[in-house]
């Protein structure tokens, strides 16, 4: 159900799946007579999923999702299985430009400092250049 309402650009429900850990992971995949290897897969496409589906809300200016991205990608990227402070740099300065009243704003442009810190000026530009992609794709929403 979390699924189809994130589908449908529920914030919340993307935000109750990000919540969801392993146990409750276990359980709701039913994952506990099958086999590692298929848990592994089928736990990666969860992730996947969520991720997926974080971006797609998070475009259309859902608070919560571009929150759960900017935290999100400087632990993994379930692309690459690495970091991506790219990504979660230009989620951050996306949630700048188009969220105007948050409780969380300070902590935002604070996370915006401390990557910048870590980040290689080109990898700030490329960061500016995905920010600008997300900013035409939700104008168009």
């Amino acid at each position: 159900m979390l699924i189809e309402a994130a589908e449908k650009g529920s914030d919340k429900a993307v935000s109750l799946l990000w919540l969801l850990g392993d146990v409750e992971l276990v359980d709701e995949l039913k994952l506990k007579d099958v086999p590692r290897d298929e848990q592994v897969s089928r736990r990666q496409a969860f992730i996947a999923t969520k991720y997926r589906l974080a971006h797609k809300v998070a475009l259309q200016g859902g608070e919560n999702s571009m929150l759960k991205l900017i935290s999100g990608f400087q632990h993994l990227d379930p692309q690459t299985g690495g970091q991506d402070y790219v990504k979660s740099l230009a989620f951050a300065y996306f949630f700048v430009e188009v969220v105007s009243n948050s409780d969380v704003f300070g902590r935002v442009e604070w996370t915006i400092r401390d990557l910048e810190g870590k980040m290689s000026p080109e990898e700030i530009i490329q960061a500016n250049e995905l920010t600008r992609d997300f900013l035409v794709h939700h104008r168009a929403l």
